[in-house]
């Protein structure tokens, strides 16, 4: 039997999340918003990680692999 799993994912609790992007292979999820840093979850491990300098990002993906990330804001 296949076995599935729920993980709660939190950015903070006043940020409204404006852009989501999973990694190519599904197992990466990335949040941006205009309140706070964008973060990063491992969606096996749930472990997560927040990007300095990333706070007003107006775009984020993923370029190609899990490990390489863009973000981009308009100042």
């Amino acid at each position: 039997a296949e076995r599935q799993a729920m993980i709660t994912l939190t950015a903070t609790k006043t940020a409204t999340i404006e852009h989501l992007a999973f990694s190519p292979d599904s197992t990466r999820l990335a949040a941006a918003c205009h309140k706070s840093n964008a973060r990063v979850w491992d969606l096996v491990t749930g472990q997560a990680w927040t990007l300095k300098h990333t706070r007003d990002a107006k775009f984020i993906g993923f370029a190609g692999n899990p490990d390489e990330l863009v973000v981009s804001s308009w100042n």
